[in-house]
């Protein structure tokens, strides 16, 4: 199983918000994108940033999503396989092509294959 599937799966159970890998053609007006955007390997011990893009219908809602976010991947590592999630990055994001307003954050998480 990936990381992305990881994240997805336990931020959609803990937080109830819909959590994708990319954006659905009916996205709902508030969820989740999660994307790995790098890592290592070593030793069967894997290094992945994950990040995580909240999406809401004002700049408010998405920052107030965003802290939900980073609470829940601060408690991720209860999840197995992985072992350490730390907070890399935390950053409004808004689309100002779509006027979409989003926040990003970035994760290392750390985990066994």
């Amino acid at each position: 199983m990936t990381i992305e599937k990881i994240v997805i799966d336990y931020l959609k159970n803990k937080l109830n918000i819909p959590a994708y890998a990319e954006k659905p053609e009916d996205a709902p007006d508030e969820y989740l994108i999660i994307d790995r955007v790098g890592g290592s390997v070593s030793d069967f011990i894997r290094t992945s940033e994950v990040s995580v893009r909240c999406i809401s219908t004002t700049m408010y809602n998405a920052s107030v999503l965003n802290d939900k976010v980073i609470s829940a991947m601060l408690d991720i590592d209860d999840c197995n396989p992985i072992s350490h999630c730390s907070l890399e990055e935390d950053s409004n994001y808004t689309d100002t092509t779509t006027k979409r307003y989003r926040n990003r954050s970035i994760f290392k998480v750390v985990y066994t294959e």
